[in-house]
C-alpha cells in the first residue's frame, strides 16, 4: 500500500466528526491535472497536492505524489507525514461541509471556512499548511 493512502487512513481514523467515508487515491500528475481543471477555482497544479470529489454514492479523494513531493522536497519524512495528514484533513472537513462550489467566489468561502475549522480542530496541522505557502 502506498504510505500516503496509508497515512490517508490514519487521518481518517483521528477525524473527530462523522463524514461519508471517503476513498482514497494517489493518481500520477498528469490524470490529476486532467480531474483539477474542473474546478471551480482557479488554481495553479504546482501547489495544488489534493481534491475531493463529491460523487453520488461516495467521496474521492484525490492525492497527486509528486506534487507533495515537489512541494516537501527538502523536508524529512516525519514532516511529509504531517503534511500529507494535514491535506487530508483539510479534505475530510470538505466532506463534511458538503459545499457544491461551483462559482471562484463560492470556492474561495469554502476554502476559507475549511482553513478555519482546521486550524480550530488541528492547529498543528494548519501551521505545516501554511508554512508551505509562505
Amino acid at each position: 500500500m502506498n504510505w500516503m493512502i496509508k497515512e490517508a487512513e490514519s487521518a481518517l481514523g483521528m477525524f473527530p466528526f462523522a463524514i461519508r467515508k471517503p476513498y482514497f487515491l494517489v493518481l500520477d500528475r498528469k490524470r490529476f491535472g486532467y480531474y483539477l481543471k474542473d474546478s471551480p477555482l482557479l488554481l495553479s497544479i504546482e501547489e495544488t497536492p489534493s481534491f475531493v470529489a463529491h460523487l453520488p454514492d461516495s467521496e474521492l479523494v484525490c492525492l497527486c505524489s509528486e506534487i507533495i513531493n515537489n512541494l516537501t522536497k527538502n523536508k524529512n519524512k516525519n514532516y511529509k507525514i504531517k503534511f500529507v495528514r494535514a491535506i487530508i484533513m483539510h479534505e475530510l472537513f470538505h466532506i463534511r461541509n458538503m459545499h457544491m462550489a461551483l462559482t471562484e467566489d463560492e470556492a474561495l468561502k469554502s476554502e476559507k471556512e475549511v482553513h478555519s475549522q482546521l486550524r480550530r480542530e488541528f492547529p498543528g496541522l494548519a501551521n505545516v499548511l501554511s508554512s508551505i505557502n509562505k
